[in-house]
């Protein structure tokens, strides 16, 4: 026997449910759909420009070449080609300079002419240039940072725009209405009107948790709704209920995880996640300008690309790029440094900022879902502290990568299951996820439509709750059984009241038909009872208890044994 008061709860808080937050997770499911099925990197607008190869700098460190510069106060910082101009960009206590080495002066600020012709190599969309504005801060779609930048726009249908460094005219980002499309949604998504950034917000807890009781009611809901009689007149609500219940079988135990992992996302503090809080930040120690070791690197790697200064253990190093490959220099002697155990074990321990002590180290040669976005050979450093931190620190470089904690782990052991990417834990634009969106939209949909019918407009009236009458409830034999209900109570509600065992496993939806009475004398008929009785069976008095309201004197075809249960 269908356990009706079970099914009632589920029914009852699913309905309620769904009408607080069925905006919100029709929102998820069609912002989930955009996310998924536009992929990330053309949202990030990686398909509107092309990578140009880097230029080796040219040999321009020559033994006469003066720069109008005293070495003793300035610090290198980086040798570049900018602008396709080769440029050596220096520190002092108060101010950056920039010199270019084919001249041997300063190096002049990038200009909207040059802007122009950049942004003329690397765009390969359709449309034509149509403006050039040099802004005084980042606007929000590239970040906010209170710095100069050049934004460099174009007439197509998607507004292309590209954003360049003010200093050296390097593209940092590239957006179109695709991108801010998606940040609109992503603000819907997480619910942070503002920053659109704090996925730790309370509204979004409180939405997410009623959103995971929203499903799980709906997954208890389905365990009831497969016994139901055959549908004799098949209506548009009835075959959205239909499409709307087979479609949560498909997907629902997809639902709930991923409303169970946007719970764990929202409670989960985004800075335990990130691991930075464990990290010692270090300053970065330049050495003094010395152009003669900068014309001995260069006649050691003559096709280097860029040379940048690093600290290691405080110490300042060179940093050689050459075809992806990074060298490092000793600022002193030149000689390349290879990181040993021991200088690793130094590094781990002074950078680590957390309570516990260093476990091992080992080396990293092979990606894994920890490393899967850090560059190849890493050590790796544990550490004994209450989140078993694990640093990964660049074997070339020596420099943190990240630290990975129990938090963490967490979060990407969800995160797997919220993207549906079960290997590499990485690709949310794979075909088996955008199937699952769209058939999450449909059902959110049509379930946000069902809420019309599943409510009257007494479910919104809490004097209704209060108020009674008396219920005049006869029998064929005569049998006079009087009552005190609820004014707007129906008939299957109070069989459920009095515990008086008639089927149902739709929780008084209307929707399985096995509440089927006999009424005696003249009762309303209503759009379910036509769904399930043929017109000779209406007339005959049969109809679904769910939907007959009670009436101040009502009588019925039911055994015995029911109108004792009722007295």
């Amino acid at each position: 026997m269908i356990n009706n008061k079970r099914v009632f709860f589920f029914r009852k808080a699913h309905k309620w449910l769904a009408l607080i937050v069925g905006i919100q997770a029709v929102i998820w499911c069609l912002s989930g759909l955009y996310m998924t099925a536009v992929h990330i990197e053309t949202v990030r607008g990686n398909h509107l420009v092309k990578d140009l190869p880097l230029k080796p700098l040219e040999n321009l460190l020559s033994s006469d070449l003066n720069l109008k510069v005293n070495e003793k106060y300035y610090r290198f910082h980086s040798l570049a080609m900018v602008n396709d101009e080769p440029e050596l960009t220096l520190f002092s206590d108060s101010q950056k300079i920039k010199y270019n080495l084919r001249s041997g002066e300063l190096a002049r600020p990038i200009s909207e002419q040059d802007i122009a012709d950049k942004a003329a190599k690397i765009y390969v969309g359709n449309g034509n240039l149509q403006n050039i504005q040099l802004l005084n801060h980042y606007p929000q779609e590239i970040g906010g940072k209170n710095r100069r930048v050049w934004r460099v726009t174009y007439d197509d249908f998607l507004n292309s725009t590209l954003y360049f460094d003010f200093e050296t005219a390097e593209l940092i980002r590239a957006r179109s209405d695709l991108w801010r499309w998606f940040d609109f949604l992503w603000m819907l998504h997480i619910m942070d009107y503002d920053a659109r950034e704090d996925v730790n917000n309370n509204l979004l807890k409180i939405a997410a948790t009623m959103g995971l009781l929203l499903t799980l009611c709906g997954i208890g809901m389905l365990f009831y709704s497969f016994g139901h009689r055959k549908v004799k007149q098949v209506t548009t609500l009835s075959l959205l209920k239909s499409v709307h219940k087979w479609l949560a079988l498909v997907i629902g135990l997809q639902l709930v995880i991923w409303t169970l992992s946007g719970v764990v996302f929202s409670l989960l503090d985004k800075e335990k996640v990130s691991g930075r809080y464990l990290i010692n930040q270090q300053d970065v120690v330049r050495p003094l300008l010395e152009l003669d070791k900068l014309k001995q690197i260069q006649v050691r790697y003559p096709a280097i690309e860029t040379v940048l200064t690093h600290s290691l253990l405080g110490n300042p190093v060179y940093q050689v790029n050459i075809n992806n490959e990074r060298i490092m220099l000793d600022s002193k002697s030149l000689e390349p440094l290879s990181l040993s155990e021991s200088t690793v074990k130094l590094i781990a321990t002074q950078r680590f900022r957390g309570d516990g002590e260093l476990l091992q180290l080992s080396q990293i040669n092979v990606q894994s879902t920890e490393t899967r976005k850090y560059q190849l050979p890493l050590w790796k450093a544990d550490f004994n502290d209450a989140e078993s931190t694990s640093l990964y620190i660049d074997a070339k470089t020596g420099n943190v990568m990240g630290a990975k904690t129990d938090t963490w782990r967490l979060f990407d052991f969800f995160w797997m299951l919220h993207i549906m990417d079960y290997g590499e834990r990485n690709d949310f634009n794979h075909a088996l996820i955008i199937f699952a969106a769209a058939i999450s939209c449909f059902i959110a949909l049509s379930g946000l439509l069902m809420l019309f019918s599943a409510f009257k407009w007494s479910d919104f009236s809490l004097w209704t709750r209060y108020r009674t009458k008396r219920i005049n409830l006869n029998s064929r034999e005569g049998e006079l059984v009087t009552i005190q209900a609820n004014k707007f109570m129906r008939l299957l509600d109070l069989f459920n009241q009095k515990n008086i065992a008639v089927r149902s496993s739709c929780g008084g939806g209307g929707s399985c038909g096995l509440c089927r009475i006999k009424v005696i004398g003249n009762c309303d008929v209503s759009p379910a009872d036509r769904q399930f009785f043929t017109e000779t069976e209406l007339q005959q008095g049969y109809r679904l208890a769910c939907q007959v309201e009670l009436c101040e004197s009502i009588s019925l075809e039911l055994p015995a044994r029911y109108f004792e249960q009722l007295k």
